[in-house]
């Protein structure tokens, strides 16, 4: 068996980026034109390449891993995405409604709080984005839950790999 691995609808999906593409379409979350789709799936994964850079922390130096996204990986995505909602006038990243690509890169964002306080300092509209995507009823319910993964840390990378017997 693969996982992950989600049961819906009579079928069995797999490939976590699969599984996000059907629930965005199944929901509408993913664009309402052919152009609108396009500019999400384009977004959404230079927003997962910029979260993607927080995958491991616990697990490797976390020192010299936080440095180098301080350096080279929020100098990187942060003006591009500020850019992207300056243009805006929805507050979304795509047309005028909540998309996958919104939920992703506010997941690298609440990472970069997370590990590194203030960076957004100079990021207006990435702050106004954030606290309008994390104050959505469903989101914030979800955030303030014990569902969602709290930071790695060297006592849970322990903890993994204990379990996985690294």
């Amino acid at each position: 068996m693969q996982v992950p691995l989600l049961e819906i609808d009579g079928l069995n999906l797999v490939q976590s980026r699969c599984i996000v593409r059907y629930l965005a379409r199944k929901n509408g979350m993913d664009g309402k034109t052919l152009e609108e789709k396009t500019r999400v799936d384009i977004l959404a994964e230079g927003a997962r390449d910029f979260q993607s850079s927080f995958y491991g922390i616990g697990f490797r130096s976390d020192e010299e891993t936080l440095a180098k996204i301080k350096s080279t990986v929020l100098p990187r995505y942060l003006p591009i995405f500020e850019k992207i909602l300056s243009a805006s006038s929805s507050g979304y990243l795509v047309g005028d409604s909540l998309t996958f690509a919104d939920t992703i890169l506010l997941e690298a964002l609440l990472n970069t709080e997370d590990y590194l306080p203030g960076s957004l300092q100079t990021f207006p509209k990435l702050q106004e984005f954030k606290t309008k995507i994390s104050s959505l009823p469903l989101i914030k319910a979800y955030l303030e839950g014990p569902q969602r993964k709290p930071k790695d840390t060297p006592e849970y990378a322990g903890t993994v790999k204990k379990v996985l017997d690294m």
